[in-house]
């Protein structure tokens, strides 16, 4: 019997079925998956490190304000909150990420 090579092999598949049909999202993820992410998406509420984020964003904007408005130091105050609640978004983002797989800490 001959012994074909791989690369032939894939060759002829692709001939078969081309490599671009193959990878498609639809034939990737199953249509039941994404109709239940859509579903919980939809239901989900505003989380704790989303509203962090939120406003340090807000005081991001504010400090660059400040410091454009030659306010330096009430810039900086505001940057120092912008980061600090930026961590805690971090923190926050991290527990519930544990807490939704099921690792305790």
């Amino acid at each position: 019997m001959l012994r074909i090579p791989s690369w032939a092999k894939a060759e002829q598949l692709e001939r078969i079925v081309p490599q671009k049909n193959l990878w498609t999202h639809e034939n990737l993820v199953r249509q039941n998956s994404i109709k239940e992410r859509a579903m919980t998406e939809k239901n989900r509420p505003i989380r704790r490190y989303q509203m962090a984020t939120l406003a340090a964003l807000l005081l991001f904007a504010a400090a660059t304000h400040q410091i454009a408005n030659d306010k330096t130091l009430l810039g900086v105050v505001f940057f120092a909150a912008a980061s600090c609640l930026s961590s805690l978004a971090g923190i926050y983002h991290e527990r519930e990420a544990r807490t939704d797989s099921g690792v305790s800490q």
